[in-house]
């Protein structure tokens, strides 16, 4: 348990190594709690890879562990997780919400985690249109993560926020947050990172569209050359529409 712990520490600068490290237990040896623990780190290195596991089996297992032991930060996390495995909407938001009680039950010492579920629940109300409710969503993720300093979560809030400012014709506040999302992007760019790499010619691309609405075609002209040198330069796949667009 004690070694579960120190990799859940290291897990967000490691995410590869802790996910190294986990093969190298032997799973059917574990307790109960270690055994919950292992699922929700495991869960949370694919997470963090950008991967899925093959099922959620294995986070079910953990779910009702720390049910039975009212261990609500670690339910909240583990419905946190668990929500990625679903299709539905309605199922996805009602974990989301679950995970939201759980994690307000818990002690307050991690909030990265809730930052993350409001984030999730800003998507699902976003590709429902429901763009009041996500920008509220967006908005408290973004001030959870510029207080634990998270700069990736921080320029994915911060790009949705743009995206629903510019489709609601706000223009100013649309160019100021995806300006301010690239500001931060400049500090953490990683020329070998293709999570990265993708977000910035996703706001790039964003940037382009919104000076479009604005009748400044110089503007996203240049902006959209840019985004299709930075993506060629670093030989990133992405989607044929940014081509098009």
């Amino acid at each position: 348990m004690e070694q579960l712990t120190q990799w859940d520490k290291a897990l967000e600068n490691n995410p590869e190594t802790i996910g190294d490290s986990l093969a190298t237990l032997n799973v059917a040896k574990l307790n109960k709690a270690e055994k919950a623990y292992y699922y929700l780190l495991e869960a949370a290195v694919a997470d963090k890879n950008l991967k899925q596991l093959k099922n959620d089996s294995t986070l079910l297992i953990s779910e009702r562990y720390y049910n039975s032991k009212k261990d609500y930060y670690a339910l909240a996390r583990t419905q946190y997780y668990l929500s990625k495995y679903q299709k539905e909407p309605q199922k996805i938001y009602e974990l989301l919400k679950t995970a939201e009680i759980n994690f307000e039950k818990s002690p307050k010492d991690d909030y990265h985690i809730l930052g993350l579920i409001y984030y999730w629940l800003g998507q699902i109300q976003y590709r429902q249109y429901n763009t009041s409710e996500a920008e509220l969503y967006y908005k408290k993720s973004n001030q959870i993560y510029s207080e634990v300093k998270d700069s990736l979560y921080m320029i994915y809030s911060l790009r949705q926020l743009g995206r629903i400012y510019s489709n609601q014709k706000s223009f100013d506040l649309a160019k100021k947050n995806f300006a301010e999302a690239l500001n931060i992007l400049d500090n953490i760019d990683d020329v070998n990172s293709t999570q990265i790499t993708q977000l910035y010619a996703s706001i790039l691309i964003n940037q382009s569209l919104l000076f479009q609405k604005t009748g400044d075609l110089d503007s996203a002209f240049v902006i959209s050359k840019k985004c299709i040198s930075i993506i060629e330069k670093r030989n990133i796949p992405i989607k044929s529409s940014f081509y098009f667009i």
